[in-house]
């Protein structure tokens, strides 16, 4: 976030400063960069390094003070001073300015220096990920299609972000000008302390531009941050400095840490009730979000054994007491920063969302999202993240409209509030595969039952595939039949999910068939005339149309029937040239029964030319009716064991 102050409430609050030997007024300035007094820290830095450009431990610093006031191109220019200093890089430096290039969108610049420090380093496996972004960049991008965001109205030029639902408010954090004359200001970046606003959102989702305090009672001389209610809106989580009944806390290097405090509805006012009993003083714990049933807690810490810089943890309500915090784990946390964790309960399950920076994604912070039961994070892609940060996601119209925070460039502020929609129109994709060998059964029966509408609809599907537009949040009851398939069993799919396809294979089990019938229809082919052909032709005759038809109908009606075919010819000619003739007239036959919905991998054949004649005529005096005769492609029937 162009201010890096959340948790403040982002990663700045767990910024670490080291403090080394300089000048008195460069040892001041660290003094004022670790009390988060970042203006001043920033004026003596300058002043210093107009004197001497070469000063490597002003420069690291300026990097650092410019990242957390927001600076980004003076943070850029600063920074490529420090590497083109090759005498004094370290490590360090060249892992934090190959961060720093991925985040701004510079991700070939980002992997020269990740390799450099890959190099020396080869068991760092993340780092190894890091050289991967090739791989995914196609896919991070591709749900542009399918969402429209959209700067909101009411944001400020100065930060906004952090958006919750209550109701048909939106409750967000600002640090906007309040307008009083003597505003108390936050060091970082000259701007009021953070405080929480409310919006009002209407039925058609359109948000109102007039702001207003959330709550008088909650506020405090200090940073109210993320907030998260209980689903009967009569609780709430928040984050705020360690403030609480008119005391000040902090740690033992006199930093004010966050802690996630509770409040309580009463009538139409709010009460603080007391704290997270897993607050401490010597880190922070922010960012709550609370489970749609109420009974479990997620938010974000530096506390002591993560994985990174800030982790996700969470703690159960049981028996009215909260257990203590569990690391969601690796499959989560990374050596990065994790923040801003979100549970939203759609159509198809729990989801779990946060903001991370450690996963392979676009550049700063990402959005991630995984079914809660699973925790198996995937970025949510483009145009919802970005190069820049994004983070702090709110979902509700299930899952079709929501907000989220980012400081991409074109917004008003620093961080911005940002609305997005899905497209409600969606392809629901449908196959028809038999069961026993996975090929698409053409000719069957899909059964479609609109759920949403109470509305029943049959399709015949000629290749076995179904492609249907539809709109809106929709469920789907899909069923296949056919004769000579057991029903498949139903498949249920539903839209009602931030803009996803949908893709459906349903399975029909072919009825074996007895042997008994296989031989009963031999019997009854047997009896037909077989399929001829004119003398040198490969053309089937029309009046074998309908026996091939028939054909055709019994390989329909019974799916595991086999059809075998030997084709034969006269014996007039050369014995080569009648073995590609009747190979002509085999295949001819079967193009035939495909056309009309036989599956190829069904049908197999023999080409006999003249070896099987029914009349020997080989050398012989012979009429044309012997010769007919031996023109013919003869049939054969069989259960698939």
């Amino acid at each position: 976030m162009k201010k890096k102050y959340a948790l403040i409430l982002s990663a700045c609050m767990f910024a670490s400063v080291s403090l080394s030997a300089q000048s008195q007024r460069v040892k001041l300035a660290d003094e004022y960069l670790e009390d988060y007094k970042v203006i001043q820290a920033i004026e003596i830095y300058e002043n210093v390094l107009a004197k001497d450009p070469n000063d490597e431990h002003v420069l690291r610093k300026l990097v650092e003070s410019y990242e957390k006031s927001g600076q980004k191109e003076k943070q850029a220019e600063t920074f490529s001073k420090l590497m083109s200093k090759s005498s004094i890089i370290t490590d360090e430096d060249k892992i934090e300015y190959a961060k720093f290039l991925s985040k701004s969108g510079k991700h070939q610049e980002a992997a020269k220096w990740y390799q450099d420090y890959y190099a020396t380093h080869p068991n760092e496996k993340w780092i190894a990920e890091r050289l991967q972004w090739r791989k995914i960049e196609a896919e991070l991008v591709d749900n542009g299609k399918k969402y429209k965001v959209e700067s909101q109205s009411f944001n400020s030029e100065a930060s906004d972000f952090g958006p919750a639902m209550l109701g048909e408010e939106l409750v967000f954090c600002s640090s906007r000008s309040s307008g009083k004359k003597f505003e108390r200001k936050y060091g970082v970046n000259d701007q009021a302390f953070l405080e929480l606003y409310k919006v009002r959102v209407d039925e058609s989702s359109s948000v109102a531009s007039t702001v207003e305090k959330f709550s008088e009672e909650v506020s405090s001389k200090f940073h109210e941050g993320v907030v998260s209610f209980t689903p009967d809106g009569n609780t709430m989580y928040f984050t705020r400095n360690n403030y609480y009944d008119k005391k000040y806390g902090k740690d033992s290097e006199g930093v004010s840490n966050l802690k996630i405090y509770i409040a309580r509805r009463n009538g139409s006012e709010w009460e603080v009730a007391g704290e997270f009993p897993h607050n401490n003083d010597d880190y922070s714990v922010g960012h709550p979000a609370i489970s749609p049933d109420g009974k479990t807690l997620y938010f974000a810490s530096d506390m002591p054994g993560g994985f990174g810089e800030t982790d996700i943890y969470k703690s159960e309500l049981k028996n009215g007491q909260w257990s203590k915090p569990q690391n969601l784990g690796e499959k989560i946390n990374t050596a990065g920063k994790e923040q801003f964790p979100y549970v939203a309960s759609l159509h198809d399950g729990e989801y779990f969302y946060f903001a991370s920076d450690g996963h392979l994604g676009m550049g700063g912070l990402d959005i991630y999202r995984t079914p809660i039961d699973q925790m198996n994070p995937i970025n949510v892609g483009a145009p919802i993240n970005s190069e820049a940060d994004d983070f702090g996601i709110a979902i509700y119209n299930k899952g079709g409209k929501g907000f989220f925070s980012s400081n991409r460039e074109g917004g008003l502020g620093d961080d911005d509030i940002y609305g997005y929609s899905v497209d409600d129109r969606l392809n629901i994709w449908v196959q028809i595969r038999s069961a026993k060998d996975s090929m698409l059964v053409g000719g069957a029966n899909l059964l479609a039952k609109n759920i949403t509408e109470g509305t029943d609809t049959t399709y015949v599907l000629a290749s076995g595939q179904l492609q249907k537009v539809v709109r809106g949040a929709v469920d789907f009851e899909f069923k296949a039949e056919k004769d000579g398939f057991n029903a498949s069993e139903a498949g249920k799919v539903t839209t009602q999910y931030l803009g996803e396809d949908q893709h459906l294979t349903l399975y029909l089990d072919p009825i074996p068939v007895p042997a008994e019938i296989a031989e009963e229809i031999n019997r009854e082919i047997k009896g037909w005339k077989p399929v001829q052909f004119e003398f040198d032709s490969d053309k089937i005759n029309v009046q074998y149309h309908d026996k091939l038809n028939q054909i055709a109908g019994y390989m329909s009606e019974f799916p595991d029937l086999t059809l075998h075919l030997r084709a034969h010819t006269d014996q007039k000619g050369s014995e080569r040239y009648n073995q590609a003739l009747s190979e002509k007239r085999a295949k001819r036959v079967l193009e035939y029964l495909v056309a009309k919905g036989v599956d190829e991998n069904r049908l197999t054949f023999e080409a006999l030319g003249e070896s099987e004649p029914l009349n020997d005529c080989k050398g012989k005096p012979c009429d044309d009716s012997l010769q007919e005769a031996n023109r013919r492609t003869e049939f054969k029937l069989s259960a698939k064991e």
